[in-house]
Parts: C-alpha cells; structure tokens; sequence
C-alpha cells in the first residue's frame, strides 16, 4: 500500500504548503490510520516521499494500543485504497512515467553495460567537463528521468552529490540499490526540490516523451544554481522514426532547429549544441528502414565484443570533436544550456 516507505508512523510529515494543499483534500482518516493515507496519496500523486534521519526522544504523553489501533489500520485499509484510487485519477494528463514495466526491465539490466549507454555517459560527461565554469565547485547533479541510474553512475561526479529522480518506481529503486545512488520517485514536471538546488540537471532521452516539453524544461530550469548547466539528450531525425520509437514511447524525434526552439521557449540559452552518434546514422537507418521492414527494435541486442570496441573507438573520436565542431547529424542531439550565455555559445544552429 506504501510502496518503499518502511515507518509509516513516524509523527514527522513536512512539505511546502504546495504539497500539502495537493494531499490533504483526499486524506479523510484519523488517527494513526491518517499518516499511512496520507503517504499512499503522496504516492498515487506522484509525490516523492522520503525517509529522512532525525534526533528524536520518547514522550510519555504518546500511547499506542496495539490490539485496538492496529485492528483500527487493518480496518482502513480498504478506505485508504480507495482514496489512493481517487488520488491517482485527479493526476494531470501527461504526468505519467516514461518507462512502462516492460520497457524498464529491458533497459535496467543494460544501462551500464551496453555500448549505447556508456557511449552515451562518455558524450555527456565530455560536455560537461568542456562547459565547466572555471570554478567548479562540484553541487549537485539531479538527474531527471533516469532510470535505473546506469549512465549517471557513469558521469564521473561525485556520488554523494547525485540524485536520481524517476517516475518507474523499479528503475528508481534499482537506481539506489545496484549504483548507491540518491533516488526519489516523481515526475519529471513537478520537482520536490527548491529553487537554485542544483549545479547540474540531467534531461537525457526525456523529453521526446512528453506532451509539453517546454513545461519541463522550465521546471528543470527553476532548480538551476544561478550558473548551472542543463544538459539535454533528444533522438534525432524524424526521418528515422520507425516502430521502435512507438515502443519506446517517443512522440517527436529532434534536430537542432526543433530543439532549440524548445529550449528557447522555456527562457534557455544553449552553450554547446550538436548532434551525436553520427556514426550511428547509416546503420540504424539500414536496420529500421530497410533490414526490419521498420519494426519495433530497441537495439540492445546489437552487441559483440566487436560491436563493443568498434563503437567505443567511434565515440572516442567524436569527444574529440564535442564542443569544438558542431555535427550536422547523429542519431541523437546534445545540448549544454544556461539560463542565459555568460560568454556565448559553441556549436551552431
């Protein structure tokens, strides 16, 4: 009923009074039996709810009878489906998780170990370390939308300043328990975190998913540190579209007009901006267009110790390049962007 939450009585709830006026209008228990209502609510919201570490001491004033109030919880439980039920049918159209079930165990055994994904963690971790601020003091990277954490593991920051955040709640619990990372669930389109809470925001293979894109990309933006970085993954080419963009979920595939017109509609300014994985292009158009006739193929199954080292020598001559020439196609594009351009911008239009 609450899913990853272990003490549901602790007396200790805190939330803005955002939060609280989401919660408490579907919370209709009382007693010991309101604190599990309240985080199944959270949880049927989409409301990460976190256990936090606290001092705390006994006060005899607090009685708990066990026979009577815990007759009094099995009781409510049925009550408090319910209101979680009502909860998650007043969520807004749209705020729903990337990865279905099916999709997230496909992707969480192979986003460490499979050539794409830590191909794709060396482009990102190349982009970052080229855009750095002189002073680069290290805050917080929040990754949006990251699934079971495999490339962020891989971004070479330290693990005491990431934090996951994740809509599937199997890839976010995967997320902590395999790469020891800080994990929350939530949607990408409304952040427990405050204003100017990170140093770097992760959008990677995100946003192509959304009905409104620009929405979270202003959310990711909000919680930017005055010279944070956000960096953005997107596939590419619409000309590529094929069914394994509709297994995946996708809704749109990029270029670097398209996306940097998203990205200016929600107040950002691009630092590094260009296509990657150009080397990819004519075989995945061969495989999706012309080999599978156009089905749905995810591509995890196009590994060798060949493949392997072919593609990890490929994208060691593109970070070569990143930053510095602007590649007018790939399989994907990547963007660095601020708020605004302290100093301009690499990588073209």
């Amino acid at each position: 009923m609450t899913p990853g939450v272990v003490d549901t009585q602790c007396g200790a709830k805190v939330a803005s009074r955002a939060v609280w006026d989401r919660l408490l209008p579907h919370c209709r228990e009382v007693g010991f039996a309101w604190d599990a209502e309240l985080i199944a609510v959270a949880q049927a919201l989409g409301i990460a709810v976190v256990e936090v570490p606290i001092s705390w001491c006994h006060d005899e004033r607090s009685k708990v009878n066990l026979g009577r109030d815990g007759l009094a919880m099995v009781a409510a439980t049925p009550r408090i489906r319910r209101s979680a039920r009502r909860a998650r049918a007043t969520r807004p159209v749209g705020q729903t998780e990337v990865f279905d079930d099916a999709n997230a165990s496909r992707l969480a055994g192979s986003d460490r170990s499979h050539w794409w994904f830590r191909s794709k963690a060396a482009l990102v971790a190349t982009a970052l370390r080229r855009t750095a601020p002189p002073r680069d003091e290290r805050g917080w990277l929040v990754d949006l939308g990251a699934g079971a954490g495999g490339v962020t593991a891989l971004l070479g920051w330290p693990p005491d300043r990431v934090a996951v955040l994740e809509g599937n709640h199997a890839l976010a619990t995967r997320a902590l328990r395999a790469h020891g990372l800080a994990a929350l669930r939530t949607s990408v389109q409304q952040l427990p975190l405050a204003d100017g809470t990170a140093e770097v925001v992760c959008l990677l293979d995100v946003i192509e998913h959304l009905q409104d894109p620009v929405a979270a990309l202003r959310e990711a933006a909000r919680v930017l540190a005055p010279d944070g970085r956000l960096v953005v993954t997107v596939p590419a080419h619409q000309w590529l579209w094929s069914a394994a963009d509709e297994q995946l979920g996708h809704l749109r595939r990029y270029n670097r007009r398209t996306l940097y017109a998203d990205l200016a509609a929600a107040g950002l300014v691009p630092r590094l901006l260009t296509h990657v994985f150009s080397w990819l292009v004519p075989p995945v158009w061969l495989k999706r267009k012309v080999v599978s006739g156009g089905s749905a193929q995810l591509g995890l199954d196009q590994s060798s110790f060949a493949i392997d080292r072919t593609a990890m020598a490929l994208t060691l001559a593109e970070r070569s390049v990143l930053g510095r020439v602007a590649l007018p196609f790939g399989t994907s594009v990547l963007c660095i962007c601020q708020a605004s351009a302290p100093g301009g911008w690499r990588g073209g239009s």
